[in-house]
């Protein structure tokens, strides 16, 4: 369950990323693929899908500096509200992530189903 706005009070998603490391991953490293690796269980037809997804994101060189340098590099990403969400296995699924360009990390925040991500309750983390 993604947090509700309001329920981190007053704390900047860098500071969140800082408490919460196990949300993270660097983009160099694969901290909190639990996340994906949970979804894979679930769904074994994606697996290959969040496989490439991981080795693009941890082959990137310099890390990612703002959207379009994402855009270059995933075509199915789309930045939505704070969010960057990214279509996996053909819009089977949607991995919503949030990128802090600045200290070069993405925080998976939610791997969902397309009819999942279609009821919207990812939607209060990303500021939508």
């Amino acid at each position: 369950m993604l947090p509700r706005s309001g329920e981190l009070g007053t704390k900047t998603r860098q500071e969140i990323a800082y408490a919460f490391p196990h949300f993270v991953h660097r983009v160099r490293g694969t901290i909190g693929k639990h996340l994906i690796e949970a979804a894979q269980k679930k769904h074994a037809n994606w697996k290959g899908s969040f496989g490439s997804w991981v080795r693009i994101v941890e082959g990137v060189d310099p890390p990612w500096s703002n959207f379009p340098a994402v855009r270059r590099t995933r075509k199915d990403a789309d930045l939505v509200g704070d969010c960057v969400v990214f279509d996996i296995k053909n819009n089977e699924a949607r991995l919503i992530s949030y990128i802090s360009f600045e200290i070069g990390t993405v925080t998976v925040l939610a791997v969902l189903t397309h009819k999942e991500y279609d009821k919207g309750g990812w939607k209060s983390a990303c500021n939508c």
